[in-house]
């Protein structure tokens, strides 16, 4: 099955993409199963800390990224997005603007974001491990997300969780006054159509 994403919110692509390869690990035997998402119980977000500031959390609001399913073959499943960096959000104006600005993401010469899926494996009846390509700040690195799954009847809920270093793609503003790791987080609830 082909999932194809657009909209607002790269929330959408992440959650949609570990959702999919999870499903693989704990779905019922139809293997052509689709997934509706409730857009109103998803979040996707990161976080960073720097010295003398409280932790800056944020998220990215537009995407589009396309999802292949195989729920009898999780490890044939894949994942790819595309994120506008410019829809990154903070909360506040300013500091979305000074995120945005060439002394951060520089986001005029970094405009999108990148992932695409190499391995997809099993690490327990509830969890998967999802690798893959991540382009980012003119650089392409492997990063991989861990996903674990609640489930109740007809229902799923999702957490998954990954850490970029930002030194490994050549992003060091800020440093060591701003953190190089970032923490990110998608928490997702979804269901079987």
């Amino acid at each position: 099955m082909m999932v194809y994403l657009g909209g607002d919110g790269m929330r959408g692509a992440l959650v949609l993409g570990f959702m999919a390869v999870t499903l693989g690990t704990i779905a019922p035997a139809d293997a052509r199963s689709t997934l509706r998402i409730d857009p109103a119980k998803t979040q996707i977000g990161f976080s960073i800390d720097a010295v003398g500031w409280p932790t800056t959390v944020g998220q990215f609001r537009d995407f589009d990224g396309k999802i292949v399913i195989d729920l009898d073959s999780p490890g044939k499943s894949s994942v790819e997005f595309k994120v506008d960096a410019s829809s990154v959000d903070v909360g506040s104006p300013d500091m979305t603007a000074f995120v945005k600005s060439y002394a951060m993401l520089d986001v005029e010469k970094h405009p999108v974001i990148r992932f695409r899926s190499t391995q997809v494996e099993k690490t327990s009846d509830r969890s998967v491990a999802v690798t893959g390509d991540m382009e980012f700040y003119g650089a392409t690195r492997k990063l991989t997300f861990v996903v674990d799954v609640d489930r109740a009847t007809g229902v799923f809920g999702f957490v998954a969780k990954g850490l970029i270093h930002r030194s490994e793609f050549g992003f060091n503003s800020g440093q060591p006054i701003i953190s190089d790791a970032v923490e990110v987080t998608v928490k997702t609830v979804g269901s079987l159509e």
